[in-house]
């Protein structure tokens, strides 16, 4: 097998292992970078700003799983927790973070759930 081969061969087992995982009901669990990356986050003063918007603030510890997003809902009494449809993955917005803002943070985050059966 050629080096384009294995390559692709490789990224298929990835992509096979992360279905598998997401189909079992184990907890699904995103890194940091996936994160970043669907939202756009730019670094502002030790925190992320979406698309560099520094009106829309989110913390810099990324709730990459239910788990994390759960329990971070849990604590929230201001409602700044958003997360993605299936609440796989989340962010913990920081004041003054607007309704348009979590809409569009929402709306990003719902692309990384996996796709529905």
């Amino acid at each position: 097998m050629n080096r384009r081969g294995a390559s692709i061969a490789i990224s298929f087992g990835f992509l096979f292992a992360g279905a598998l995982t997401a189909c079992g009901g184990e907890d699904v669990r995103f890194g940091d970078k996936q994160i970043i990356e669907r939202l756009n986050l730019k670094e502002s003063e030790g925190d992320y700003a979406v698309d560099g918007d520094t009106f829309c603030e989110v913390d810099k510890k990324l709730l990459n799983s239910r788990d994390e997003a759960e329990a971070a809902a849990d604590k929230d009494d201001l409602g700044l927790v958003v997360t993605s449809r299936n609440a796989n993955v989340g962010v913990l917005g920081l004041p003054p973070f607007t309704p348009d803002c979590a809409a569009a943070v929402k709306k990003k985050l719902n692309k990384l759930d996996p796709p529905e059966k």
